[in-house]
């Protein structure tokens, strides 16, 4: 899990990942969950604490980018990749 003010990320120039303000915002991505650990609250935990940690730091907002790969692969930026 990663969680980082969007300017100091890729997020803030990548191009499959809309820009859609200029908000001075924290982005959070990237949950990996282990087999056997999927499906009891392992991801809600890290994004409650990486919305705490962000909020102590000064967030005033945060965003994420949940994708849904059905099972497949990812690139870097969390999309799915072509089958």
């Amino acid at each position: 899990m990663a969680i980082e003010v969007r300017p100091a990320t890729a997020f803030a120039t990548n191009r499959t990942i809309p820009h859609v303000d200029d908000l001075d915002v924290w982005s959070v991505w990237c949950f990996r969950v282990r087999p056997g650990y999927r499906g009891q609250g392992v991801t809600r935990e890290l994004l409650t604490g990486a919305v705490a940690f962000a909020e102590e730091q000064g967030a005033l907002a945060i965003e994420g980018y949940p994708v849904d790969n059905q099972g497949g692969k990812v690139d870097p930026t969390g999309l799915p990749l072509p089958a």
